[in-house]
């Protein structure tokens, strides 16, 4: 499927980095092998989560998961929640144009973003959700069953951009 972006900027040659929601985890007790299972489940879970994540990658205690909706990174957070204890558990949700490039199976993902998101992150309070202004912006246009809580405004990347960051609860 291809998007107007990228025929505009095909024509004058520029990469075309769509949007797209990032979930970025550290899981503190678990070594790589026992989070890739952990993932693998939750993705073949029964009933099927919102949506499969395009491209997962772990690094040794971080989850890197790239999604299409804020709806679908939200899930994912949840069922990581649900299947670890959430006091080991620091997540934050986040969106940003997005380079994914697969070889022979295997994905690579580029973008500032990330170590946004990695920033977010390291900040966060265990078992809570956090999310940066975009993403919350998407999700109070998706659904109105959040209540977003704001947590301040952090400084992330290299060129100290200033982002206001959230938590959130879904209401019953």
């Amino acid at each position: 499927k291809e998007h107007i972006a990228d025929t505009v900027n095909s024509d004058v040659g520029i990469d075309a980095k769509p949007v797209q929601l990032l979930l970025h985890a550290m899981i503190n007790v678990m070594k790589r092998d026992e989070i890739d299972f952990l993932i693998k489940r939750i993705i073949k879970s029964d009933p099927p989560i919102f949506e499969v994540p395009k491209v997962v990658k772990i690094d040794g205690s971080i989850v890197l998961a790239v999604c299409e909706s804020a709806r679908g990174a939200l899930n994912f957070a949840q069922l990581i929640f649900k299947s670890v204890a959430s006091e080991n558990v620091r997540l934050s949700l986040h969106a940003g144009a997005v380079s994914i490039d697969s070889i022979e199976g295997n994905s690579s993902v580029n973008s500032i973003a990330i170590s946004e998101a990695g920033t977010i992150t390291s900040q966060a309070l265990p078992g809570l959700i956090y999310c940066s202004e975009q993403v919350a912006a998407i999700l109070m246009l998706d659904k109105q069953d959040i209540l977003f809580h704001p947590v301040g405004i952090i400084e992330v990347g290299k060129k100290k951009k200033a982002l206001e960051v959230f938590t959130l609860d879904l209401l019953p």
